[in-house]
């Protein structure tokens, strides 16, 4: 793999740790707001239990935005170093197939088909 290969790869797999703590973290956190709200709401009135379980479920409502924005910004960030990977690859992928005279192949063509050239044979690439 190219340095900026590895540096792509490594950031990518950096922000993903770092959302997987923030969201382990939000977690443990939700869970013993749980866990509290439980022990806490014996003997209180209905007015304050359901005060609880109104911040209970906003923090529940918190955690799972925290969790899909930290799936999109993941998401987000390896489409960008696909596409990034991909521009770069794009010229190689030409030449080759010019040379192996495969035809009408084109790198931004996902499927990998190359103008009736089956996909079995890119394997041997």
């Amino acid at each position: 793999m190219s340095k900026a290969g590895k540096e792509g790869w490594s950031r990518l797999d950096q922000a993903s740790r770092t959302k997987a703590l923030a969201v382990e973290a939000r977690a443990a956190a939700l869970q013993k707001q749980q866990t509290d709200f439980q022990v806490s709401s014996t003997g209180l009135s209905a007015r304050a239990i359901a005060d609880l379980q109104r911040t209970f479920e906003k923090s529940r409502v918190d955690f799972a935005r925290l969790k899909q924005d930290a799936q999109k910004e993941i998401d987000a960030m390896q489409n960008e170093f696909e596409s990034e990977f991909s521009a770069k690859l794009a010229p190689v992928i030409d030449e080759v197939s010019k040379e192996k005279g495969l035809g009408l192949c084109s790198a931004s063509n996902r499927r990998r088909s190359c103008g009736g050239t089956p996909p079995s044979i890119f394997r041997r690439l």
